[in-house]
C-alpha cells in the first residue's frame, strides 16, 4: 500500500486534518487522516473511494462510487453500493 499526501487542511486548536491519497492493489481512496500536535493520527475517514472490487461472498457487495463534500467544519458524504446475488 501507498500514500500520497494531498491537502492540508485548516487546523482545529490543537488538531491538523491532511488529506491522503491511499493506493494498493484493489484499493484506491482519498482520506481525512486528523492529527494531534505531535503528529500522531488520531482518526480517518474515506472522503472518496475504498475497496476497488468485491468484499463479500453471498451476496458480493462492493462500492461503486462514493464521494464527500467539506465545508468548513461539516462533511456530507453519499456511497452508492451495488449487490450481486449469486441466483440472480
Amino acid at each position: 500500500m501507498r500514500a500520497f499526501f494531498i491537502a492540508k487542511q485548516n487546523k482545529i486548536g490543537d488538531f491538523q486534518p491532511v488529506v491522503l491519497l491511499l493506493t494498493g492493489d484493489d484499493y484506491t481512496s482519498l482520506t481525512l487522516i486528523v492529527l494531534d500536535k505531535n503528529g500522531v493520527p488520531l482518526s480517518g475517514f474515506n472522503l472518496a473511494g475504498g475497496m476497488d472490487g468485491p468484499t463479500g461472498e453471498s451476496p458480493m457487495i462492493y462500492e461503486a462510487k462514493s464521494y464527500s463534500l467539506l465545508n468548513k467544519d461539516q462533511i456530507i458524504s453519499t456511497m452508492i453500493i451495488n449487490s450481486d446475488f449469486p441466483d440472480n
